[in-house]
C-alpha cells in the first residue's frame, strides 16, 4: 500500500468514527421501520455516494439498525474519478460487506477507461471481465448491467445479447420476480431529463417482453418512481452525492431503498437520512 492509499484509508476510518459518534448521540434513526415480519428476506439499494462519504456512512448505519439484509446493492458513482478512493468507499461499505452480500453497479464516475475498469475489478473481482453479471437468490433473479462499457454510449450488442440469454435462462424462468440494476436511467426525470441511456427503447422492450418487475438506476441526484408498461423504474441516486436541489425537497433528499420480499410482493420503502419513510411502493409478482 502506498503512502497516499494509507492516508486515504486512514481518512475513511476517521470518517466512520465521527459518524458513529454522531449516530450514538442522536435518535435520528429511531423512527426507521423494520421490514415486515412476514418478509422472506430484505435487501438495500444505495446509489451515487461519491463526494459524500459521511452521508453514505450514516445511511449505511441507519440501514443496519433494523437488522441484517440478505443482499446490498449500489447503483453506481461510488467514487469521484480517482482510483485511490476505492479504499475509502470499501472501508465505509465494510459493515455491509462483513454481514451480507454486497453488489455494485458501474457508474460514469467509477469507470471511464481501461485503467479505471481494472481498478474497480481489483476491489470487486466479480465485475471482471465485462462489468455485467447476474445471480439467482430464491425466489428472485437479479441482473446488474454496465452502462459504462468503454467506447460505448449505450449497452453494446454483446451485452444486449447476453441480457436476452439471461432473461430466457432457467434461472429467470424459475424466479418469481426479476430485478435489474443499471446506472444510467432509461427514463430520467430531473437534471438528466431528455438524456436517457442511448438504446433505452430497445432495452425497455426487452425488459417488458420478459416480465421484469423493477429497474433501479442512479445518475440523477434525486429520487423518482415511474411506471412504464408495467415496469417500475426507480432512481435512487442520492446516497451522498450533491443534491439536485432545483428538483425540490420532495425528491432531492439523501436516501436509500429497503426492499422486502414477501410471498407475492416486493414492498419498497424509501428511507431518508433521518430514518423516515419518504415513499412506499408495492409491486405484486
Amino acid at each position: 500500500m502506498t503512502l497516499r492509499q494509507y492516508l486515504l484509508l486512514l481518512s475513511a476510518i476517521c470518517t466512520l468514527l465521527v459518524v458513529a459518534c454522531s449516530d450514538s448521540s442522536s435518535d435520528s434513526s429511531d423512527s426507521i421501520e423494520s421490514p415486515p415480519a412476514e418478509a422472506r428476506f430484505f435487501f438495500n439499494v444505495f446509489g451515487d455516494s461519491r463526494s459524500g462519504n459521511s452521508i453514505y456512512s450514516s445511511l449505511v448505519s441507519t440501514a443496519l439498525t433494523v437488522g441484517i439484509p440478505d443482499l446490498n446493492f449500489h447503483v453506481g458513482d461510488m467514487i469521484d474519478e480517482e482510483g485511490t478512493q476505492w479504499a475509502i468507499f470499501d472501508a465505509i461499505s465494510t459493515p455491509l460487506e462483513d454481514r451480507s452480500s454486497f453488489y455494485v453497479t458501474i457508474g460514469n464516475h467509477d469507470v471511464w477507461d481501461q485503467e479505471s475498469f481494472n481498478n474497480i475489478c481489483m476491489v470487486y473481482s466479480y465485475l471482471s471481465p465485462t462489468g455485467y453479471y447476474s445471480f439467482f437468490h430464491n425466489p428472485g433473479f437479479f441482473i446488474i448491467l454496465n452502462s459504462q462499457e468503454i467506447e460505448e454510449t449505450g449497452l453494446s450488442d454483446t451485452q444486449m445479447s447476453w441480457l436476452k440469454q439471461e432473461l430466457e435462462s432457467d434461472r429467470a424462468s424459475q424466479s418469481r420476480f426479476i430485478v435489474v440494476f443499471v446506472h444510467r436511467p432509461l427514463f430520467p426525470q430531473n437534471h438528466h431529463l431528455g438524456e436517457p441511456l442511448e438504446n433505452y427503447e430497445e432495452l425497455h422492450q426487452m425488459l417488458q417482453d420478459h416480465g421484469v418487475s423493477v429497474v433501479f438506476s442512479g445518475h440523477e441526484h434525486s429520487y423518482s418512481h415511474t411506471i412504464q408498461d408495467g415496469i417500475h423504474y426507480m432512481i435512487t441516486g442520492t446516497s451522498g452525492s450533491p443534491l439536485f436541489s432545483a428538483a425540490g425537497s420532495d425528491v432531492a433528499f439523501y436516501h436509500f431503498a429497503q426492499v422486502s420480499v414477501l410471498d407475492s410482493e416486493l414492498y419498497i420503502r424509501i428511507i431518508d437520512l433521518y430514518g423516515r419513510t419518504r415513499d412506499t411502493i408495492e409491486i405484486n409478482f
